[in-house]
């Protein structure tokens, strides 16, 4: 049985969820003469909200299917010799539809020579050839790169929680199953905008009893984000050797993505009408960026929280 995020993952603009911008754009641009499309596409935001799926349906749109179509995952090919091999094959004509259309994810993770080497693919490419660039981190491109998709540029924002809500409500209808509304609260407030990670926590829960579906649901969301952990800490008010252990685990995680994804949680919490005075303490902590001071200042920003809420 196909997991609930495969299952319902859009196969066209029609069946796109939220970024109803974005999805206009797209809408208008395909309305163009073939030969006045962009050649380079570059969709930006954050993880789980649409960008792989704008990517494939715009590749299909193009007329590109099958072996004509390639998905690199730049995380984990992410040097020159990646970028050399599609250079070396953008010549060859498509086998079995109209175009050829590399999507490159995560592309942040190139590193500079492999971004250079890109940037001159991107110039040289024949005809018959397109690019998808998709990144969580545009600001890790190179500008030569970044304006050579310019034309090509769409922002694919977070969802809101109640288009996650509703879409959980519908989905779970789809399948003849009953989800209570509050659970589907929790499970938006707990995605923080990414409608994959809530449709797999919904995939975890959807046959289980109504009574046992919050406190599974709080697991699936921590298994799924551990952002979501710092958030429960923070807003409950635990004490500091609580939170230290789940910021030693978030090393790896960009410091002002979770202090944004925190702040969102709380703004979550208070547009509830749900425990305003602790909410307040962790966002009046976190308010500030942390582009200057780092992973510290966001260990700072969590003490402070906990010692405001202890107060």
């Amino acid at each position: 049985m196909a997991v609930l995020a495969e299952k319902y993952r859009p196969r066209n603009l029609e069946e796109v969820v939220g970024n109803p911008e974005t999805v206009k754009a797209l809408e208008a641009l395909f309305k163009r003469d073939r030969a006045d499309l962009p050649h380079a596409f570059l969709m930006t935001g954050p993880s789980g909200c649409g960008k792989t799926t704008l990517a494939r349906i715009i590749a299909e749109m193009l007329g590109c299917s099958g072996q004509d179509y390639t998905e690199v995952d730049s995380a984990d090919f992410r040097g020159i010799d990646t970028i050399r091999d599609i250079r070396s094959k953008v010549n060859y004509m498509p086998m079995e539809s109209q175009c050829r259309v590399w999507l490159l994810d995560e592309c942040h993770g190139l590193t500079k020579d492999a971004q250079t080497a890109l940037l001159k693919a991107l110039e040289d490419a024949p005809d018959h050839v397109y690019f998808i660039l998709a990144t969580t981190d545009p600001d890790k491109l190179l500008p030569t790169l970044k304006g050579r998709t310019k034309a090509g540029e769409f922002d694919v924002k977070a969802l809101d929680e109640d288009v996650i809500r509703e879409y959980l409500l519908d989905v779970a209808h789809w399948e003849g199953k009953k989800l209570p509304e509050d659970i589907a609260d929790q499970i938006a407030r707990d995605s923080l905008g990414s409608c994959r990670n809530a449709l797999m926590v919904l995939d975890k829960i959807i046959d289980l009893d109504p009574k046992d579906m919050k406190s599974m649901a709080e697991q699936a969301a921590v298994a799924e984000n551990q952002v979501i952990e710092l958030c429960r800490v923070l807003f409950a008010g635990k004490k500091w050797k609580e939170v230290a252990p789940i910021l030693k685990g978030l090393e790896k995680e960009d410091v002002e993505k979770t202090r944004l994804a925190v702040m969102n949680y709380c703004a979550s919490v208070l547009l509830g009408g749900k425990d305003a005075a602790q909410a307040f303490i962790v966002m009046d902590c976190m308010k500030l960026p942390f582009y200057n001071n780092g992973r510290a200042g966001l260990v700072h920003a969590c003490y402070d929280a906990t010692v405001g809420i202890e107060k």
